[in-house]
């Protein structure tokens, strides 16, 4: 996971990791290995507890994510106005891990004002289970922590090319098939 994270680790816990005197990838583990748990094998991973990313940046609060056509995931977020520090210009990041292709990918930031954090995914993607998680790095370089915002599958119209829309001339297929299998 952590090697796959690379980048979201390097913005999330930099700090952190300095002060403690280790790589970003190192710190991770050190901090969330209580979350990773060999069965046979085998590991098995909580990644609703993982964290990768903390500060005391202005976080924001995340909603639902949503999983659109095209392998686009989307997630709006608002401000935390219980936190006078954030800033319009913070940038927002979208992290998506797959585990059944051990593969995870960072979005392009997104500055706070814009209010919603997209990815477009490779085609690739279609149909997998996802986990995803967002946190905020202010201008200073400082991240929020991370936030867990749930799981979901991409865009699960993998077999849309399997089907054809409908039209005048449905009977014709009909037809052929009726043809095709006696009668």
């Amino acid at each position: 996971f952590a090697s796959r994270a690379k980048e979201a680790l390097r913005l999330g816990l930099r700090q952190q990791a300095d002060q403690a005197g280790m790589t970003e990838g190192n710190y991770f583990i050190l901090n969330n290995k209580r979350h990773f748990r060999r069965v046979g094998d085998s590991v098995d991973i909580d990644y609703a507890r993982l964290r990768l990313a903390e500060g005391h940046a202005a976080d924001v609060y995340f909603r639902e994510p949503r999983f659109e056509a095209g392998e686009v995931v989307s997630v709006d977020f608002e401000k935390n106005s219980l936190l006078g520090r954030a800033s319009g210009d913070d940038l927002v990041y979208l992290y998506v891990y797959a585990p059944v292709l051990a593969d995870g990918l960072l979005s392009a930031p997104v500055e706070r004002r814009c209010k919603r954090v997209s990815i477009s995914l490779p085609a690739e993607w279609s149909g997998v289970v996802v986990h995803l998680y967002g946190f905020v790095v202010d201008r200073a370089g400082r991240a929020s922590g991370s936030t867990y915002i749930g799981e979901g599958r991409v865009n699960h119209f993998e077999d849309r090319s399997r089907y054809h829309k409908a039209d005048a001339n449905w009977h014709e297929f009909v037809d052929i098939a009726a043809s095709n299998n006696g009668g």
